[in-house]
């Protein structure tokens, strides 16, 4: 019988946003601390001091982690007083320091508070405890962040950590007693907890020692790479032997306190490689010349400024050698984090590039010339003309003349006529929620750029409203009037505004369009609210899961637009019954992924128009890269791939530690996450879910109906569903066969950040099973 349980949960990931699984050397950790536990656990039974175990925790504890020591001691000290709050001021010279955040995260990693300023300060000053009742009712109190956080602190109860020579090195403050205030008894408990910590927490200056030393032997390594960065276990930039914004485009300063996910998330080969060693410190990466892209950095997750027009975000292409490794103790007992170590081969790199022109131009004179076409020898015979002028404004003439022949575009579009407008939206609907100037045209109106000043805290409050409700899994489109503001809102959460360079106008008509396009079969299933729906579904799954971190910006973008678009002009009919009909799609699609294929032609369809085009700003390789993700995602929305897509995905995972990923299994992973998304509906509440569940039997019975009248073989699935008894056997059986291996699949790449869904889903599968037994089939 064990006379000693010791219990952990909620794991954190890399990036400490993120819950995980715990893993062998967890377990490995557990065993050693139960182990050494047990004997002080023994003598405090044996009615021996406690003196043993206090010794005991100190002596473990000085050989953690520094920052998940910081985060240990918050939460102990926090359940132990059986409070709201508990921050951890570490002294740093006239400064005191938060060196780690609260689960709750409303104080930043890093802030700050002179000694001597506030109450926290004032014991930091003085080495005295401070027990407040009522923190508005001391005028050393700073309301600041309350008011920013929405949060109200009433009591607080704040004491000084002092070293074997007395001297105050850290301070602990907590927060809101939760019944009641706190008493000498939490005072008496709170002094013992301090002395335990206190010998712990003087490491902090040898850690910085240490640091220093590392700092000197990283140094030594210059000799054999250009660049050598090192990250932390949390993904942040620990060291750097020189300035890295020339190679990344980011300072130090922005580096240190951003996962490295984020900031280099335009070289997503290299973010792979660095998140396969922080997981499997054994592993090492080695790469020859590989291209390394230079952006300026944007936070994601921000509103863009509409004050500032949208300006090109310049980049820039190096090649590099690079080796990744991970940073262990000489024991290999603890890691870390990882080092990168980069050697720059831009010259090499540029060298082969025009040994390859150079290779390419000799085999295009080696090249017969009956190849050439009449437009080739034009272009020729004005290219050599070019050369044999003097005159500069004739020779740029040619040359442009050239350029346009060889975009093959002879009607230079007029500026003025791709002035965007947005049609059915009136001047006080759009100046309320954009907070934009405009002008009324006839029936249309037209966004200009400057914003009003009287406007922007309704539009920053709206914001804030709109953002909170796409965060709630069971928003229900059918209530949303004007639904612009969500789609513009999903699209600035993730800066795609300001990153894609969309023009607002053009998102505006682009999404007038959809729902135009939706409304060409008036279907009770299939229409611009389930578009609707499915985008709002994998804008969660990306912004609320580490989904997000696997996808750039353009990724991203695509795969907003192919949720968004995914069912464009579906006619409410399955792809079985357009092929059964011999339909004009089925034809023209030759019996394959018919209706996926017809709704991604109409979503580039939209894209072509010039006031919805919003690929105005992309590169050729840019449109190209775009348009394969989003036919890729949208063919795997055809139920025909439903058991290939599962199968596939669920066995990459398996040995995804062997093999890091790669371009096919992004395709992969995007193809389930639209799919997913698009059958996302029995993932919500019961009543939720229970509306769309009777829409889709709306328009089977249509479609049923329908097969009868044409003579055409019906589809039995389809058939009496109005009947109780066989709707919610059929349900039950959908739930249970089709979607929950779906959201099985989905649930082992992105577990446990999509708990919500899987409850929600069991709960649905267990009411219908009851529901199916409450209303049995008649033999």
């Amino acid at each position: 019988m064990p006379r000693l349980l010791i219990k952990a949960y909620n794991k954190r990931d890399d990036t400490l946003s993120y819950y995980c699984s715990f893993n062998k050397e967890d377990e490995q950790i557990l065993n050693e601390f139960s182990a050494a536990m047990s004997s002080s656990f023994a003598a405090n039974n044996r009615e021996e001091s406690p003196e043993a175990l206090r010794q005991f925790i100190k002596q473990y504890a000085t050989n953690l982690n520094n920052h998940s020591l910081i985060c240990t001691i918050r939460t102990a000290a926090q359940k132990l007083l059986d409070c709201d709050r508990a921050t951890v001021f570490i002294i740093e010279g006239n400064e005191m320091v938060v060196k780690a955040q609260g689960i709750e995260k409303e104080i930043p990693v890093d802030f700050r508070i002179p000694i001597g300023k506030g109450i926290i300060g004032t014991v930091a000053q003085t080495g005295q405890t401070e027990n407040i009742h009522d923190v508005y009712e001391d005028l050393r109190f700073d309301p600041a962040m309350d008011k920013k956080t929405g949060y109200r602190t009433s009591t607080m109860l704040c004491m000084p950590v002092l070293d074997t020579n007395g001297k105050v090195v850290a301070a602990l403050q907590m927060i809101n007693k939760k019944k009641g205030f706190f008493d000498e008894s939490d005072e008496e408990t709170l002094v013992i907890f301090c002395e335990i910590i206190s010998s712990v927490l003087q490491n902090c200056s040898l850690f910085m020692h240490n640091i220093t030393e590392r700092t000197r032997i990283l140094n030594i390594l210059n000799s054999i790479g250009n660049y050598i960065l090192v990250f932390n276990s949390e993904g942040m930039l620990d060291y750097s032997n020189k300035s890295i914004k020339p190679l990344f485009g980011i300072t130090k300063k922005i580096a240190v306190k951003s996962h490295y996910s984020s900031w280099l998330k335009d070289n997503r080969e290299l973010v792979l490689d660095i998140t396969y060693v922080m997981q499997n410190p054994t592993k090492r990466i080695q790469k020859k010349q590989k291209k390394i892209v230079s952006a300026r950095f944007k936070k994601t997750r921000t509103l863009p400024s509409i004050i500032q027009p949208l300006q090109p975000t310049p980049q820039t292409e190096m090649y590099f050698h690079y080796t990744i490794a991970s940073v262990q103790t000489f024991n290999k007992s603890e890691t870390f984090g990882v080092v990168l170590i980069l050697e720059d081969v831009s010259a090499l790199a540029e060298l082969n590039l025009k040994l390859e022109k150079m290779q390419l131009e000799v085999e295009s004179m080696k090249s017969s010339i009956y190849g050439e076409t009449s437009l080739q020898k034009c272009i020729q015979k004005l290219g050599a003309i070019s050369k044999t002028l003097d005159n500069g404004d004739a020779k740029l003439h040619i040359e442009d003349v050239i350029k346009t022949l060889k975009q093959g575009n002879l009607n230079k579009a007029d500026i003025l006529s791709q002035m965007p407008s947005v049609q059915g939206y009136s001047n006080k609907v759009i100046s309320e929620y954009i907070g934009l100037d405009t002008l009324i045209h006839h029936e249309t109106v037209r966004i200009e750029r400057g914003p009003r000043r009287d406007s922007r805290k309704l539009v920053e409050v709206m914001e804030i409203s709109i953002l909170s409700d796409l965060r709630d899994i069971d928003l229900d489109p059918f209530i949303i009037t004007n639904h612009f503001p969500y789609v513009k809102t999903m699209f600035q959460d993730f800066d795609l505004i300001d990153q894609i360079e969309i023009d607002i106008n053009y998102l505006l008509n682009f999404t007038n369009q959809v729902k135009d396009h939706y409304s060409v079969w008036d279907n009770p299933f299939h229409n611009f609210y389930h578009g609707f729906n499915v985008l709002h579904a994998v804008y969660l799954l990306l912004s609320t899961t580490k989904a997000g971190t696997f996808f750039s910006a353009h990724e991203i973008f695509s795969l907003f637009i192919a949720s968004f678009c995914h069912d464009l002009e579906h006619p409410g009919r399955t792809n079985n019954f357009e092929i059964n009909r011999g339909s004009h799609l089925s034809l023209i699609y030759n019996d394959k992924s018919v209706l996926e294929n017809h709704h991604a032609a109409v979503t580039f369809k939209i894209l072509q128009n010039e006031k919805s085009n919003l690929l105005a700003k992309f590169s050729n390789d840019s449109k190209k890269s775009f348009r394969k993700l989003v036919i890729v995602s949208i063919l795997a929305t055809d139920m025909a791939r439903h058991v290939e897509g599962i199968t596939s995905m669920t066995s990459r995972l398996k040995d995804i530690e062997e093999t890091p990923l790669n371009n096919s299994d992004l395709e992969g992973l995007a193809g389930l996450l639209i799919h997913g998304a698009d059958l996302s509906h029995p993932c919500k509440r019961y009543d939720e879910y229970q509306k769309w569940s009777k829409k889709v039997c709306d328009e089977f019975t249509l479609q049923y109906q329908e097969e009868l009248l044409l003579g055409l073989t019906p589809t039995e699935i389809m058939k009496d569903l109005d009947k109780p008894e066989v709707y919610y056997a059929s349900e039950f059986g959908f739930l249970k066969f089709v979607i929950k291996p779906l959201w099985d699949c989905i649930n082992l790449w992105l577990n446990p950040h999509i708990n919500q869904y899987i409850e929600n889903l069991n709960e649905n599968i267990e009411k219908y099973r009851k529901l199916k037994e409450m209303h049995p089939k008649s033999t």
